[in-house]
């Protein structure tokens, strides 16, 4: 400690000093000896109750945030004290409180970069980019203020603006690791595989022990479908550091692409343990367990997607609890579509709304605008809204996917089976007098899904693989592939009515005056399963976790037959089993025909 120059009566900037010093040290105690002493020379010293505030960071009492307010009143245009108060609001959970202190130290000093770079670490997420792109703007050579904007935008509604500060991030520091797994993570995220690629082994070149960059680079070539070389870097990335969770991830999909589903659970369960909060690896440990049967346990898993990235723009509404079955006769309950629910997801639990009806007063369903025709039949459904529209007033709010777990809870327990969906009478009257001038069976075919979902190439067998069923098999076909690309030509005699189709509503006419749907994985084979119509679902291998694994039929649609796949990608075996068991289908047998 410094000498002062009267040791009986030492000046205040002497005190100030020797407490400092003494903090610096770690001399705790003679810091806050000094400390004191200055404040009661000083009350309005800042630097004095900051030091205090600080050594009462380890104090039971919590009166920390009390102090630094003391120090922030003595010196309100500090920005580090406002930081200071801010990190012990963030800490107990209350961000508003950080956020507001923030602002208000912006007021006074609006050019305070490390104010606007605390700000951006509490806010929400669109406050967030606008707060880590003003601290950017002040500091235009910190890589790490770049990296944070960069990382901002990639959780916003446009990742893809996530990519230029990134990049002026690495420019800044090439050899940075947090900034080179940031700009992966951007792009993999966007399927940017041919530049994750380049990036990967620029990483590698710089360290090649970066797990980062080996993962990144098995993921590129897993995408561009190489997968000895995909496999070959993640057991590099594995190699490196054998419990790095998203590899294992990564090497689980893998496995579940090649058929092997025990391997595939050993890498979900080894990354699960290494990161019990890894939502990815419990939610496909859920799936699994679908896929088996386990329903008990395999809804716990699947109720972890909410937790996943692929959900992470969802916000529930702050002044509706989450439902989890309770009856509540006089509740409004809103029953939600979630991040990645697609069509067929949505008719395949529609089937549990009327047991949700039966528990409370009035049933709001938000789901896509091409099915609000055809839910507004559901029994039920009071109103059905677009996805992200203002409902108005509710009580209860759940995700429609979450039903599942309410009111199937075993694989026995279904209380509601197919059909449940029902087509408007006189519109299938008229497909039906449409399709007078066709042999019979009627036969819709859909051979693939939507385009846009990025595993269809593998759930779907493709025209070109049904040709042989057009060819072999006898009856009128007709095509229920929506918006058919320029290069799938149909066989002659196909005929195509889909020009005709404006919705869902309109799909399940068609598909009622139908004999027979001969489909792919899609929302068409929901479609016909919900409405009670034979149905042949051709399932790639392995299949989704809702039709299980080995089985022929399913608990979900009791009209559906099940033709897997003997190998992954081969879909001669389904194919020649449809043409097969055709020789023995009849039209007669269906009711009401």
């Amino acid at each position: 400690m410094p000498q002062p120059s009267n040791i009986a009566n030492p000046t205040m900037e002497e005190l100030l000093a020797a407490a400092l010093e003494a903090y610096a040290r770690k001399d705790f105690a003679v810091a806050a000896t000094a400390a004191r002493k200055t404040a009661s020379f000083v009350p309005a010293s800042a630097p004095a109750w900051r030091i205090i505030g600080y050594l009462q960071l380890t104090k039971p009492e919590g009166r920390s945030l009390q102090t630094f307010a003391r120090a922030l009143a003595a010196l309100p245009s500090d920005a580090d004290i406002r930081i200071d108060i801010a990190a012990l609001y963030a800490a107990r959970g209350d961000d508003r409180a950080a956020r507001i202190l923030l602002r208000r130290g912006l007021a006074l000093t609006p050019a305070a970069g490390a104010l606007w770079q605390n700000l951006g670490l509490v806010s929400r997420a669109m406050d967030k980019l606008s707060a880590h792109g003003r601290d950017a703007i002040l500091n235009p050579y910190d890589a790490h203020g770049w990296c944070r904007l960069g990382a901002a935008a990639a959780d916003s509604p446009n990742p893809m603006a996530a990519l230029r500060p990134l990049r002026r991030a690495l420019a800044l520091s090439p050899a940075e690791p947090e900034i080179q797994l940031r700009l992966g993570a951007a792009l993999v995220s966007l399927r940017l595989w041919a530049t994750v690629k380049k990036t990967a082994l620029r990483e590698l070149a710089l360290s090649p022990l970066a797990v980062t960059g080996w993962h990144n680079l098995a993921l590129a070539e897993i995408a561009g479908e190489r997968p000895v070389a995909g496999e070959l870097a993640l057991q590099r990335a594995l190699t490196v550091r054998p419990n790095f969770s998203s590899a294992l991830l990564s090497a689980g999909t893998f496995a579940i692409d090649a058929g092997e589903l025990a391997r595939a659970r050993l890498c979900f369960e080894r990354a699960n343990a290494t990161a019990p909060r890894f939502a990815e690896a419990g939610l496909n440990l859920g799936l699994l367990d679908l896929l088996d049967g386990r329903y008990s346990c395999g809804w716990r898993g699947f109720a972890q997607r909410w937790a996943c990235r692929s959900h992470a723009g969802f916000r529930w509404r702050p002044d509706a609890p989450r439902w989890l079955g309770s009856t509540l006769p006089s509740a409004r309950l809103v029953l939600r579509a979630e991040p990645e629910q697609a069509l067929g997801d949505t008719i395949q639990f529609a089937r549990f709304i009327p047991d949700a009806a039966s528990r409370v007063g009035e049933i709001v369903l938000e789901c896509e605008s091409a099915l609000h025709r055809l839910m507004s039949a559901v029994p039920g459904v009071s109103q059905i809204v677009p996805i992200g529209a203002d409902c108005g007033p509710a009580d209860l709010t759940c995700g429609l996917m979450d039903l599942g777990q309410i009111f199937a809870a075993e694989l026995t327990g279904f209380t509601r089976t197919a059909p449940y969906l029902r087509a408007d009478a006189a519109q299938v009257e008229h497909w039906r007098s449409l399709l007078t001038d066709l042999a019979r069976p009627w036969i819709g075919v859909c051979w693939r899904g939507n385009r846009k979902f990025r595993l269809d190439h593998r759930r779907s067998p493709g025209l070109a693989a049904m040709q042989s069923i057009f060819q072999q098999a006898e009856g009128g076909f007709v095509s229920l592939v929506h918006e058919r690309r320029e290069d799938e030509h149909l066989p002659d005699g196909v005929a195509d009515p889909m020009p005709l189709i404006t919705d869902m509503a309109d799909t399940a006419a068609l598909v009622s005056a139908l004999d027979l749907v001969i489909t792919s994985d899609t929302a068409v084979a929901h479609l016909a399963g919900a409405l009670g119509r034979p149905t042949w679902i051709l399932l790639h291998e392995p299949a989704d976790w809702r039709w299980f694994r080995g089985r022929a039929d399913s608990p979900w649609y009791p009209s559906v037959r099940l033709f897997r796949q003997w190998r992954p990608g081969d879909w001669s075996q389904p194919t020649a089993a449809v043409i097969a068991a055709m020789a023995g289908f009849a039209p007669t047998a269906v009711a009401g025909l």
